[in-house]
């Protein structure tokens, strides 16, 4: 089972039950140990320039930013934490009406594209970015049944 720590405003379009399966849809899809920790924490647009400035020194806003951990625990029992999600829900906001999708599917999108990160995905190349993207969009069908 994955545990998430979910803190800052939990936007009213996605639930706590819902941040969970599609980290967990993610993982069971690449992995076959499903238990570990995740942080999702909710962030203000000011937050999310700041900390995109800070690591990766970018001065604007983003959606998602993902902080894999590079420590685990010693010993054997204790779960696996994977790292961190920060998320700026005016930036899904943004991109919902943009897509013209519903803001659910939006979030779940950016929690998705997040643990995928998480898990070592990138997209920094044209061939990374189909392999991740197309492994995103089928998460995000999953489980919105589309």
């Amino acid at each position: 089972m994955i545990h998430v720590s979910i803190s800052g405003s939990l936007p009213k379009s996605v639930n706590s039950a819902e941040i969970r399966r599609t980290l967990t849809e993610v993982v069971r899809a690449k992995r076959r140990v499903i238990t570990g920790e995740i942080s999702v924490v909710f962030v203000s647009d000011t937050k999310m320039r700041l900390l995109n400035r800070r690591w990766r020194k970018i001065d604007r806003t983003t959606d998602v930013l993902s902080f894999a951990t590079s420590v685990q625990p010693a010993a054997a029992l204790l779960p696996l934490y994977w790292g961190d999600l920060f998320i700026s829900p005016v930036q899904v906001r943004i991109e919902a009406k943009r897509r013209g999708i519903s803001l659910k599917e939006e979030f779940l999108r950016v929690l998705a594209h997040g643990m995928l990160h998480l898990l070592g995905y990138d997209h920094a190349t044209a061939k990374e970015e189909i392999i991740m993207f197309r492994f995103q969009e089928r998460i995000v069908a999953r489980i919105l049944d589309i």
